[in-house]
């Protein structure tokens, strides 16, 4: 009788537990704090911010939210997007959890409100993770996804 076999026996269950009690940190990646948009003409549906027909002077949008006496200014980036909807995209990176009411000052006369809301969750592996639950912007609520959204003017 093999008197290692006990050991090698405790051995393998150590390993088999710790792989089954692993977590997956893949599934704790949140980083979804950014909003997509396409900003088109209510008529034509033409690009405000792109193209020939540009009605919005890029250096001119802000986004910013305020509290208080404080203003949080956000990133704002304009990037290629080729699909059906548009090919550039205005992309808004958001910090979780500082500001529900954001503003999107597309020039002097032209602001929408974007409201965000947050959802906070507790998990095995991950910690708290946050991610964004609703986007709401001049009223009208939008789907929780990856794609653009259409803002019509």
């Amino acid at each position: 009788m093999d008197l290692l076999l006990p050991l090698k026996f405790f051995l393998a269950m150590m390993v088999l537990f710790t792989l089954s009690s692993c977590c997956r940190y893949v599934d704790c990646v949140s980083d979804d704090y950014f909003i997509k948009l396409v900003i088109k003409d209510q008529s034509d549906s033409s690009d405000l911010i792109f193209g020939d027909g540009r009605e919005y002077d890029r250096s001119e949008i802000q986004c910013y939210s305020i509290l208080g006496g404080d203003t949080t200014i956000y990133e704002i980036a304009f990037e290629a997007y080729n699909s059906s909807v548009s090919d550039s995209i205005v992309f808004i990176k958001l910090f979780p959890e500082i500001f529900e009411n954001v503003y999107l000052k597309w020039n002097d006369t032209d602001v929408d409100t974007l409201l965000v809301k947050y959802h906070s969750f507790d998990t095995n592996c991950c910690g708290k993770i946050t991610e964004i639950s609703k986007k709401n912007i001049n009223g009208v609520d939008h789907k929780i996804d990856r794609v653009p959204i259409q803002l019509f003017k």
